[in-house]
């Protein structure tokens, strides 16, 4: 073998070396630092605060309710935007409690294509049997009457206004009086069991362990981080902007009863964010970023800001803004700079973390 051709072969190892190299992984014990972060600093107390202002939603129906005399609805609106908003920060966490007796969908039912809710709220308020409403049969009821948006269709479509029917107020109050204890108890629950549920989260990996190991969490995390950008795009603006302008269909927006569109996607940004940059100092999936491939963070993390600023710049309710000429090109800019940030998440985040992808819950929507 000549001396040449082993010049030429070292030389050659070197550049395949450099032009292709092979980047570490994350290791066991990286992801479990992370995915116990993550549970410990953002989602323990994120289900708290919604318990917290799910518990007060409760509270100001009973409130408004209780009274004889005629007292303003605000208090009980804006207590259920808070606790709506509580809700979306949170609902890209698709796994653990939330997920039990299918919590998720019975605290927030959207989109309701087939306009199943509507109707079902409707013959639950023309009858005349007081216990649909009792706790131990509510919570057997559709999930479409059981949760935010029949509160919201409640609360905003006149139901429930002490001008209206009399006799349609007390039935309203005891219908959305269900809902509230109801999602109350539900999100009580989640927040109360997600203590043990760490400890599965933490012995990932171990004999009879609930999950293979701790990157599969770290998956699962990601996957919902993901699918709640997916739902952004997909159900939260594409539905509503339609095609053209013409063609735009406004009460295909999420919450626009309401008037928190806006408020949902943001919440939704902000609760996505703090999982991939970790919330009160703490660690996220961006920690899982090998430094070689940091640029990838700090793309993603504008990403996050810059959407974030486009949707707070738009002051008009979503619904009004899809179908208006001047405002309508600030919301494409937002679905143009969220598809974007998803494409990342789904593929340059995925990659660089070294997790794969293979589905999302919003496939076949």
């Amino acid at each position: 073998m000549s001396e040449r051709f082993l010049r030429l072969l070292a030389v050659g190892l070197v550049v395949s070396f450099y032009v292709s190299p092979v980047e570490a992984q994350p290791t066991g014990a990286e992801y479990a630092r992370v995915n116990a972060s993550l549970a410990r600093t953002h989602i323990v107390p994120s289900y708290k605060y919604l318990a917290k202002s799910t518990a007060e939603f409760q509270a100001s129906v009973y409130a408004y309710c209780a009274k004889g005399s005629d007292v303003p609805i605000a208090p009980v609106r804006t207590a259920f935007s808070r606790a709506l908003k509580s809700w979306m920060k949170i609902d890209h966490v698709h796994l653990g409690p939330v997920q039990l007796l299918m919590r998720n969908f019975r605290i927030h039912f959207w989109p309701d294509k087939g306009g199943r809710g509507s109707k079902q709220i409707l013959a639950l308020l023309k009858r005349n049997n007081n216990r649909e409403f009792a706790p131990e049969k509510f919570r057997s009821a559709s999930v479409a009457v059981q949760g935010l948006p029949a509160a919201e269709r409640l609360l905003f479509d006149l139901v429930l206004d002490r001008s209206g029917d009399k006799t349609m107020l007390q039935k309203g109050c005891q219908f959305i009086a269900a809902i509230a204890g109801n999602i109350k108890t539900m999100s009580a629950g989640i927040a109360a069991e997600w203590k043990p549920y760490r400890t599965k989260i933490v012995a990932a990996g171990g004999e009879d362990a609930f999950f293979e190991n701790h990157k599969e969490v770290t998956t699962e995390f990601l996957r919902g981080m993901c699918t709640s950008l997916q739902s952004i795009v997909a159900l939260k603006l594409e539905r509503p902007l339609g095609k053209s302008l013409l063609a735009a269909r406004p009460k295909r927006s999420e919450s626009w009863r309401s008037g928190n569109s806006l408020a949902n996607i943001i919440a939704n940004l902000n609760g996505t964010q703090a999982m991939f940059e970790g919330e009160r100092d703490a660690l996220g999936l961006r920690a899982l970023i090998p430094a070689s491939k940091s640029a990838i963070g700090t793309e993603i993390s504008t990403a996050f800001k810059q959407s974030i600023a486009t949707a707070s710049r738009i002051v008009q309710p979503l619904y009004d803004a899809v179908g208006d000429p001047v405002t309508r090109p600030k919301v494409d800019a937002l679905l143009g700079e969220t598809r974007k940030l998803r494409k990342m998440c789904t593929q340059k985040l995925a990659e660089a973390i070294g997790v794969q992808l293979a589905f999302n819950s919003l496939d076949g929507d």
